[in-house]
C-alpha cells in the first residue's frame, strides 16, 4: 500500500521503464476512497458514460449533521447514493443494516442506488451505470451539450 502521492512520483522518476505509458493511464484514474475492486470498476464505468465524478468516502448526514450512511460513491449535489454491495452483505445482520441505511437517506430525500455481483453478471458495470444514470436524471442531472 502507497499513497498516491508515491505513486505519481514512481511513475515520474521511472520514464523509460516498461509499462509506464500504461501506469500513466491508469494513474489518472486512481481516486482515493474505493474500497473494492468492484467498486472501482463500477466507478470506472459511470465515467464512460460521461456522468459526474463521483464523492468517495462521502458521508451523508441529516439536518442536524447526525452522520446517516457512508455510501462507497455520492453524488451530494444531486442527493444520490451508491453502494456495491458485496458478499457480506448477504448475512442477514448486514442486510438489516444495509436497509436501515437505505431507509434512512431515502427519508430526507435521498436516492440509493445498490449494486451487487447478480447485478454485474447479468447487465456488466456498463449497464449497472445506467441505474446510476436513471437516479441522476430523476434527480435533476441533465446531459450537458
Amino acid at each position: 500500500m502507497c499513497s498516491l502521492e508515491d505513486l505519481k512520483e514512481q511513475v515520474s522518476s521511472n520514464p523509460g521503464i516498461r509499462g509506464i505509458r500504461k501506469a500513466r493511464l491508469a494513474l489518472e484514474l486512481c481516486r482515493v476512497g474505493a474500497d473494492s475492486v468492484p467498486e472501482t470498476r463500477l466507478r470506472l464505468a459511470i465515467g464512460r458514460m460521461g456522468l459526474p465524478e463521483p464523492a468517495l468516502s462521502y458521508v451523508v448526514q441529516d439536518p442536524t449533521g447526525w452522520e446517516l450512511a457512508w455510501p462507497d460513491m455520492a453524488f451530494p449535489r444531486f442527493k444520490v447514493a451508491v453502494n456495491y454491495d458485496g458478499r457480506h452483505h448477504l448475512d442477514p445482520r448486514q442486510r438489516e443494516l444495509d436497509i436501515s441505511r437505505d431507509e434512512s437517506i431515502v427519508a430526507i430525500g435521498w436516492q440509493s442506488v445498490t449494486v451487487t455481483a447478480g447485478h454485474v453478471r447479468t447487465w456488466g458495470y456498463d449497464g449497472c451505470a445506467h441505474r446510476v444514470l436513471d437516479a441522476l436524471v430523476r434527480a435533476g442531472w441533465r446531459i450537458e451539450g
